[in-house]
């Protein structure tokens, strides 16, 4: 009974479909209403920006140009400042290369001196301590000699003398002297 009692009364009442129906038709014409209007609005948005930005846009491009030839032109100044720092540095090194070279014992060498060693391969500096028979070893510019210290020749021996210089003549005062 109660059950026929319900059926009989959900027959008066609106069926679930028709419910829905009426708030869905209302959503589908916001939603084109929608659909129409951001498209409207884009297209209005977006010739409103082109206006505005067109303007804008033309001191950052000119300031764009003139940074790329400010940067292409700083590019070439600092590529000659390397090639002249470079340049600089090559001439510092040769002219250093040179005074190293000028301390060197090789450049006496080939001004025409000798460097004379004894057999242990270290400098003789003076003739004094070198005895007769001692092995000595001469380099020139050129190469190196071997010498042996010859008798008589040793430090404290007699040295050779150079020969004297003729006197002066008298001419028998026929001419005078300037000082």
């Amino acid at each position: 009974r109660m059950r026929s009692e319900l059926t009989g009364l959900s027959r008066g009442l609106p069926k679930l479909a028709d419910l829905i129906a009426l708030p869905r038709q209302r959503f589908d014409n916001a939603a084109e209403r929608l659909r129409g209007a951001l498209s409207r609005v884009t297209t209005v948005k977006r010739g409103e920006l082109h206006k505005v930005g067109a303007p804008s846009l033309a001191p950052i491009r000119r300031n764009m140009a003139e940074a790329r030839k400010r940067t292409v032109e700083l590019a070439a100044r600092a590529k000659q400042a390397e090639t002249r720092h470079l340049g600089d540095l090559a001439r510092r090194l040769d002219g250093q290369g040179k005074l190293l070279e000028s301390y060197s014992y090789h450049g006496v060498l080939k001004r025409g001196y000798a460097v004379v060693r004894d057999a242990k391969g270290a400098p003789v500096r003076a003739a004094a301590g070198q005895k007769a028979g001692d092995a000595l070893e001469i380099e020139f510019a050129d190469g190196r000699l071997g010498a042996v210290v010859a008798p008589g020749t040793a430090a404290g021996g007699a040295a050779p003398q150079a020969p004297k210089k003729p006197a002066p003549k008298k001419d028998g005062g026929k001419q005078g002297t300037l000082l």
